[in-house]
This record gives C-alpha cells, structure tokens and sequence, in this order.
C-alpha cells in the first residue's frame, strides 16, 4: 500500500474517514432535525419543545451508533482483537458488528419512544437489519460497510424529504455521486472489489427503501 500513496491516496482515506459507518446516523439526525423544523417554524406552540426534543435524539443516535461502538471498536484495537477501526480483517468482524447491533437495537427502542414517524424507525431497523446480512456475509465475502451504510443513508434521506414534501430528485443525484466517490475511494485504497462497493451500496438501498414503500 505504500507505493499508492500520493494525492489520491490521501483524498480517498481522507474521504473513508468522512463516510465512516459510524458517523451516518448521527449526520442523519442533524439532517433531519433541520428539515423538519424549517419545515415547523410557523407553528409557535412547537417552539419551546423542540430544542429538548432534538438533542435528546440526536444525542441518543450519537450514543447509541457511534460513540458505545467506536468505544468499544478502540477497547478491542487496544487489546488487540482488532488490527484497525476499519475492522479491515473480515475474520474480526463478527464480535465488533455484534456489539454494534446490540447498541443499534436501543437506538431503535429510543427512535420508538420519541414517537418518531414511521418511516424513521422503521429505516433504523432495516439498517439494523442489513448490518445483520453484511455480518452474516463478511467472513465468506469482504462486502462494504462503508456502501452498505451510505445506501441506508440515501434511502433514510428520500424518507425525510418525501415524509417532509421537500423535492427528492436533486438530493438522491447527490447521494449517488457521493456513492460513486466512495466506491471508487474504496477500490483505490484496495479496500474492496468493485463488486464488493457496489453489492453493498444496493444492500443498503434496497434493505431501508422496500419496507418503508411497503409499510408506509
């Protein structure tokens, strides 16, 4: 690997860094909380809710899919159960992505009790869902993490902008380019196959987006 690290070394990692499974959710909350109360400004006696409202679930997202496991994720590098944050050995993957399901599951709980709409939670248990099939597939085939969350991530992102009436084509155009981006930052940092990116990104997608067509 070090014989590839020039420019576009660096812009790719830089940009796997930024796509890390684990930020996703969070980002997503953010999104969404700035979607719906532009959306809800002209009603007041929502006003003094809000605030409370949107740390408490942006806060439990941050808790729950990103901070317990990278915590856990830094536990195991340092005893050595893990070579890197990336879990880049698909036969180390099967404890982190356990732990990572089991805090998800709250994570799930807490969308359910906030009374979040539908489709929200039931895009969070389709990704809990599709972290499963990844977790099932990984150790006979390196499929993409990273894709598998950006697809979750696109098909959430249609939700909130159907769910809220703001227009969709431009921004699943955007996620498509930041997939692509990432899809080939992947195979450049020789991370991944092209089939591996791809099959994950499709994963995501389809996982999240049927059951919110079905059920919603």
């Amino acid at each position: 690997m070090t014989e590839k690290k020039d420019i576009f070394y660096y812009l790719s990692y830089g940009y796997s860094v930024l796509c890390y499974p684990l930020f996703s959710p969070t980002i997503l909350a953010g999104v969404y909380a700035l979607l719906y109360t532009n959306r809800v400004t002209e009603l007041d006696y929502l006003s003094d809710y809000l605030p409370t409202y949107w740390l408490i679930l942006i806060g439990g997202t941050f808790l729950f899919t990103c901070l317990i496991p990278l915590i856990v994720l830094l536990v195991m590098k340092h005893h050595g159960d893990i070579t890197d944050l990336d879990v880049s050995d698909p036969s180390q993957r099967t404890l982190p992505y356990l732990y990572t399901l089991f805090s998800m599951s709250f994570w799930c709980a807490l969308l359910l009790v906030m009374q979040t709409p539908r489709f929200l939670f039931y895009s969070a248990v389709s990704s809990v869902v599709a972290l499963i099939i990844v977790s099932l597939i990984t150790p006979k085939w390196k499929i993409s993490a990273h894709l598998t969350s950006l697809g979750c991530c696109t098909a959430m992102l249609a939700g909130m902008l159907w769910y809220l009436c703001y227009p969709t084509t431009a921004a699943i155009c955007i996620m498509a380019l930041l997939a692509w981006m990432l899809m080939l930052a992947r195979v450049y940092l020789d991370a991944h196959t092209p089939a591996q990116v791809v099959c994950g990104y499709l994963l995501g997608l389809l996982v999240v987006l049927i059951p919110n067509i079905i059920l919603s």
